[in-house]
């Protein structure tokens, strides 16, 4: 009966272990998406004082067990120059980085994860 214990054990420690290295590697994949993407936004954005492209960042966050990523811009009038008004043409600078950079973000989390994974 001891030795089943042990190897119970044993079996737990292991799950642990990989449950610790998919949970980091998924924080690291979502960080290196939000680096980038970040530049993707500031490339795109329009840029009369630098103040709306300097404040584009992304933020992490763990909510119930669940990893997320946030792209944004704290300038107060960001939401109108992403959305546009009715003098103003929209200029999607954040949406536009993510959609035209779906197969690059899918490179990342794949590269991330084949790295982390397998150990090297």
């Amino acid at each position: 009966m001891a030795q089943a214990r042990a190897s119970m054990r044993l079996t737990i420690n292991n799950f642990d272990r990989a449950k610790n290295i998919f949970e980091k590697t998924a924080w690291n994949t979502l960080k290196k998406m939000g680096m980038f993407l970040v530049a993707e936004a500031k490339k795109r954005c329009p840029v009369d004082t630098g103040r709306l492209r300097g404040s584009i960042q992304y933020y992490l966050s763990k909510i119930w067990g669940k990893n997320y990523l946030t792209i944004g811009a704290t300038a107060e009038y960001a939401i109108f120059v992403h959305e546009g008004t009715r003098k103003m043409r929209k200029r999607p600078f954040i949406k536009d980085g993510i959609i035209e950079n779906i197969g690059k973000l899918q490179e990342i989390a794949a590269r991330e994860y084949e790295n982390n994974i397998s150990g090297r």
